[in-house]
């Protein structure tokens, strides 16, 4: 009966484990896993896919440019989901690229893409969002990537205080930047991505990225401490035994 003991405590610790860990969302059924695809793909009316807890939903995009020929179409900006350890996000690869026009007019293309982060979970575990890009210049050219966010609902009707930006230019040369933030189960984004030639220059930009780094839920910890306790037990019961 005793060399039962360690496995009887074992399925006690699964099971607690189990009662510990949140109920994914419904979603978690619904979605799939995001994968490599066109950004006109993840702008289909109901789409959503996931990262691990991260759900994204409801994407879009608007763009602008002069001459008009320079504006990017969906299509053509390539989406490439980062898994990486409690990290999840995406890489937009697009190839922008303008060059000042005749008369020293300054050409531009200027990428606004938006959609909501939620946390299957419904825990608020987003603590922080990084953003990277790769954006080169000559002349007067210029380019930049700023993130937009807002954590009580959509970025253009933001509640004071609860949203901000984060951003990454060259010129200045700032390729990676990240922000913290509240802690929270729901993010909505928008990326404004621009590349500007200014009177005597080029510009150019392969893409832009991020990820929203995540708390471990709190089964992750009493995981880990059931995991000790029953070490614990096993271990106490073997020097009895021993004694004995």
């Amino acid at each position: 009966m005793k060399n039962l003991t360690p496995s009887l405590a074992a399925i006690l610790a699964v099971a607690a484990v189990a009662f510990l860990t949140p109920t994914p969302a419904s979603a978690s059924s619904v979605y799939l896993s995001c994968t490599a695809a066109s950004l006109s793909t993840y702008l289909a009316a109901g789409f959503g896919c996931t990262e691990g807890d991260l759900l994204y939903t409801n994407f879009t995009d608007t763009n602008t440019a002069n001459p008009a020929g320079y504006a990017l179409t969906s299509s053509s900006i390539a989406v490439v989901p980062d898994f990486t350890s409690l990290d999840g996000g995406f890489e937009f690869n697009m190839g922008s690229s303008v060059v000042t026009q005749a008369g020293a007019t300054s050409a531009f293309q200027d990428e606004k893409i938006g959609y909501q982060i939620s946390t299957l979970s419904g825990l608020a575990t987003i603590y922080a969002i990084q953003v990277n890009f790769n954006g080169s210049f000559t002349g007067t050219g210029s380019t930049n990537m700023t993130e937009n966010y807002c954590e009580s609902g959509p970025v253009a009707t933001c509640t004071a205080g609860m949203g901000g930006s984060v951003s990454v230019t060259n010129p200045p040369p700032v390729f990676n930047s990240v922000v913290a933030i509240t802690p929270t189960s729901t993010l909505w984004v928008i990326k404004d991505a621009n590349a500007t030639s200014g009177v005597n220059g080029t510009a150019y930009m392969s893409g832009f990225g991020n990820n929203y780094a995540q708390t471990p839920e709190p089964a992750t910890f009493g995981m880990i401490g059931l995991s000790l306790v029953g070490l614990a037990f096993v271990r106490r019961r073997h020097l009895q035994r021993k004694e004995q």
